[in-house]
């Protein structure tokens, strides 16, 4: 549930808060922090399962940040259309 309420927030972000300016460098950030993120995930799966669902736990916050990337994207390929 809380991942829910974090990507409805992350969508209002991107439409929101992130202009054309900051486009490119939200982007490059945002696929940075979900490579990391899953990988992180992985790796400390692998390693324990409490530490796993620990970091699962904190990271639902990549919820946040696939949505506004998913909405800035989509913004950006609409302007390089015009």
């Amino acid at each position: 549930m809380a991942a829910l309420v974090l990507f409805v927030l992350g969508l209002v972000v991107g439409f929101l808060n992130i202009t054309t300016k900051e486009t490119e460098k939200f982007l490059i950030a945002a696929i940075a922090l979900i490579v990391l993120g899953v990988a992180s995930v992985q790796t400390l799966t692998i390693l324990g399962t409490a530490v796993g669902d620990a970091l699962n736990a904190i990271l639902s916050l990549i919820a946040f940040v696939e949505a506004s990337a998913l909405v800035v994207a989509a913004k950006a390929v609409i302007e390089m259309e015009r």
